[in-house]
């Protein structure tokens, strides 16, 4: 998992998913009903994660892999479409100088300054 990390600039695994897979291969040992871990345990617990971790983090509107929805709570494209947003707006407060706005016509004025890949 900390290979995977540091080549794909991804966050690496932390103690505590180390240990999830120790439980994780004890737990498949138990199943079995050995008293020792074996390799196989070991390899079934990495395959549950990487399954629960993929299926947890692929964003089902891109169908992409993003490590950020499972870390920060949001995906990578989402706080960049806020970004934009937010950008957006600061850009037509600055150039209107006006007192208030309609939400419709700030709305309307976003929408046309979007790029089309957001």
């Amino acid at each position: 998992m900390r290979k995977q990390g540091m080549s794909r600039k991804a966050i690496s695994a932390t103690p505590r998913q180390l240990e999830s897979l120790i439980r994780l291969a004890e737990a498949h040992a138990r199943c079995r009903l050995s008293e020792t871990v074996e390799r196989l345990d070991v390899a079934e617990a990495i395959r549950l994660v990487q399954v629960a971790l993929l299926s947890a983090a692929t964003n089902p509107t891109t169908g992409v892999v993003d490590m950020d929805a499972i870390t920060t709570g949001a995906s990578a494209a989402s706080r960049r479409l806020v970004g934009v947003v937010s950008d957006e707006i600061r850009k037509l407060l600055a150039a209107e100088r006006k007192v208030s706005h309609k939400f419709k016509d700030v709305r309307d004025k976003i929408a046309k300054a979007m790029p089309s890949e957001v």
